[in-house]
């Protein structure tokens, strides 16, 4: 008798639960190893995960860095849990694909993450609409919707797309899944080793290589792209050399950079004694304001300024913005975050972060959908390592022993830090040869703040040492 006790009606439903109910757990990771899984991660699902309420997932995206999806889209959405009134949620495409019995993968296209910021919770959403050859009966309120113990598992691929497969509480992998000893558990999913080894965590991993780095001392500066490790010869070169000495490609990719963490350096006087410093956390480019319709080099042309320090036939801009500062006194402009409110944590569903000018233009801004976006890919663990820099015949840096870990990070812990000046808009946009026609512009639009100020962006803010005490 089923857990539940009720059995699916149709022979093809019957057949896929004895398939699924005798997969030993080693055939699942050999299964996801075979579709080109890169990390694999188990829910284990609880009566009220099934296909007429959505599946709880985090209280927050960040810890969902993981999980592939579209751009995050705000949508006005009235809800029942609170009383049919109105509010922002955020929706966000993830290409689904179920592994199936019969050697296929089968796509769940209407498949989202749900972002409900009033809660806080994500949730996913369409994990078998519009399917054929999916364990619907394993969701089904009316078969085996309400058990206890069914296990979820998920895996990103390269290319984009989220592996699934389902398999009952009383099947081979879900009595060996909870005979082991899977520790490492990131919010509500355990993670697995691919390779069916219960080796060291996520963690564990990065603090050694970065001990492997700091006991390096100076390492000439460079940068690892698709050709291998190339020569770095700007001043900004002392994250790709630490990215490169862990065998992270040089990208523009906004996801976590090793293990599901996100490896940040920043500069110090000495690793020794290493202080404050400020740190940037991401440089999204506005989707909003004269910026994003008119371009850069409009932008720059209209609220730039000459270079400060006389080079020629150069317009800058740069300084610092921070919520409730007045104008800057070269761009006139000064930023302000709409449709955030402090008390409530509320979001509007155009809420932004805005660069506003003199005569009330809108110059750029950037949407809560859009800064939520690169939160989710890039903060929920981070490892802040500081970085000393110098020139002896080459450019050279050398990484301290103690790291700052930050974990737990709240995309509302950020909107409060801008809200209150914690965090800060640092633009470095320039455009050279600006009178000719064809200028070179540089675009940075770095959103930074103090390394002092980190605890206030994660639940858990704490220093380690990479080798050891």
């Amino acid at each position: 008798m089923h857990q539940g006790g009720v059995v699916p009606t149709a022979d093809k439903d019957l057949d896929y639960e004895r398939w699924l109910n005798n997969l030993s757990l080693d055939e699942v990771l050999s299964l996801f190893r075979e579709h080109q899984a890169e990390q694999l991660f188990c829910k284990v699902l609880q009566r009220n995960n099934n296909s007429k309420q959505q599946i709880y997932v985090r209280s927050d995206i960040s810890e969902l860095s993981w999980v592939p999806t579209g751009d995050l889209q705000p949508v006005e959405s009235t809800s029942k849990k609170n009383g049919g009134h109105h509010g922002l949620i955020f929706h966000a495409h993830v290409a689904l694909l179920w592994i199936t019995p019969f050697g296929t993968l089968e796509p769940a296209r209407e498949t989202k993450l749900i972002v409900y910021p009033q809660y806080p919770e994500v949730r996913f959403s369409g994990l078998l609409n519009g399917t054929h050859q999916a364990p619907s009966f394993l969701f089904n309120i009316k078969y085996r919707g309400h058990d206890a113990g069914r296990l979820l598992f998920l895996a990103p691929r390269g290319d984009g797309s989220l592996l699934a497969l389902c398999v009952p509480p009383e099947s081979i992998a879900a009595r060996e899944f909870l005979q082991a000893d899977f520790q490492e558990r990131i919010g509500v999913f355990y993670k697995l080793p691919l390779d069916g080894k219960i080796s060291r965590s996520s963690l564990d991993l990065l603090l050694a290589q970065l001990c492997r780095i700091h006991h390096l001392q100076w390492t000439p500066s460079c940068a690892l792209n698709a050709h291998g490790i190339v020569p770095c010869n700007a001043s900004n070169c002392g994250g790709y050399t630490l990215e490169a000495n862990l065998g992270i490609r040089r990208n523009g990719i906004a996801e976590p950079d090793f293990e599901g963490w996100e490896i940040k350096s920043r500069i110090v006087p000495t690793i020794d004694r290493p202080g404050a410093s400020q740190v940037t956390l991401f440089t999204p480019e506005p989707d909003g304001g004269y910026y994003a319709e008119a371009g850069a080099k409009a932008f720059i042309r209209r609220w730039g300024y000459p270079d400060t320090k006389g080079r020629d036939d150069r317009l800058n801009f740069g300084g610092i913005y921070r919520c409730g500062d007045s104008f800057h006194p070269r761009t006139h402009t000064r930023m302000v975050l709409d449709g955030y409110e402090v008390e409530s944590g509320g979001m509007a569903p155009d809420g932004a972060l805005s660069l506003i000018d003199v005569n009330g233009v809108l110059a750029a801004s950037w949407s809560f959908a859009k800064l939520l976006g690169h939160w989710k890919r890039k903060h929920a663990h981070a490892a802040y390592v500081p970085c000393q820099g110098r020139l002896h015949t080459t450019r050279e840096y050398r990484y301290a022993n103690d790291i700052l870990l930050g974990e737990g990070a709240d995309f509302r812990l950020f909107l409060r830090a801008l809200a209150d000046g914690t965090v800060a808009y640092d633009p470095g946009i320039k455009l050279e040869n600006a009178s000719t026609a064809k200028p070179t512009q540089k675009l940075r639009s770095q959103i930074r703040v103090s390394s002092t100020n980190l605890h206030k962006l994660y639940s858990t803010l704490r220093t380690v040492k990479a080798c050891g005490k």
